[in-house]
């Protein structure tokens, strides 16, 4: 009877940990609180238990970021797509780094992309599977409107910001 060999050993334990760490199957879920910063690597998904919401961070869309070692005339942008559940409801966000495209509102609850790492390097390529991003959400508790006869304004508040905005009305 023979022994074991190096390599069916190596396959044993890759196996082993595998089957009991989940490794393969499963990216770790964590659980911020409402309003809390959070990052996702991709694939992976985070759960306020407490307002029923999970955020899944799906892929990078694009990254047109400048590079943090080159001079740019353009600082870039990257958007990235998230699937987020509310109470069983669900939608593809994209959001991009460039506001206000940086946060969209679904179900009374606004999502907000903070940041998208690592930031981009001259002559080096960022692997899909590398990226990493901050999240926030926050409840939509009051909308104001108005209208001014030559504009419209309008003022979101949020638990700790507010945010304005003014569209000029345009004669046609």
């Amino acid at each position: 009877m023979k022994g074991l060999g190096p390599k069916t050993i190596g396959i044993a334990v890759f196996v082993w940990h595998c089957l009991f760490s989940g490794s393969l199957f499963a990216q770790e879920s964590s659980h911020p609180n409402l309003g809390e910063e959070f990052e996702l690597a991709v694939h992976q998904t985070a759960q306020i238990t407490a307002e029923k919401i999970s955020v899944t961070f799906q892929e990078v869309l694009e990254d047109s970021r400048c590079p943090v070692d080159v001079t740019c005339i353009w600082a870039g942008l990257a958007e990235v797509s998230l699937r987020v559940a509310v109470s069983g409801h669900e939608r593809e966000l994209r959001l991009s780094t460039s506001p206000p495209e940086n946060s969209a509102v679904f179900e009374n609850y606004t999502f907000w992309l903070i940041r998208v790492r690592p930031v981009p390097r001259a002559n080096q390529n960022i692997d899909s599977s590398a990226y990493f991003v901050t999240v926030r959400v926050s409840r939509e508790t009051e909308t104001a409107l108005g209208d001014t006869g030559d504009r419209y304004w309008g003022q979101r508040f949020f638990p700790g910001s507010t945010t304005s905005f003014m569209i000029e009305r345009s004669e046609e």
